[in-house]
């Protein structure tokens, strides 16, 4: 897939802003913005955070990518205030 066209975006150091709207992801060749309200599931495993925007496509961040204990909790903890707020009527 990678040697299947141009696949800058896919490789490129990326930078997330996470809030209470949404997460913007930007990079040298894209801007993306996803509000809460697209965000299908969010799942936690021990090596990354994957939120779900459709069944097949996800914002995957790599808990390697953090700088310590503290931030990870953290953005964990915001992702998952802001994803259920954003389900409640």
């Amino acid at each position: 897939m990678l040697s299947e066209g141009n696949n800058r975006s896919l490789l490129a150091e990326t930078t997330l802003l996470v809030n209470e709207e949404g997460i913007n992801r930007s990079n040298d060749y894209e801007q993306t913005a996803i509000k809460w309200t697209t965000v299908d599931r969010v799942v936690i495993s021990d090596k990354h955070i994957l939120v779900y925007d459709s069944a097949i496509s996800a914002i995957i961040i790599p808990l390697s990518a953090l700088s310590t204990d503290v931030e990870t909790e953290k953005l964990i903890r915001n992702i998952e205030k802001y994803h259920s707020e954003s389900k409640q009527p």
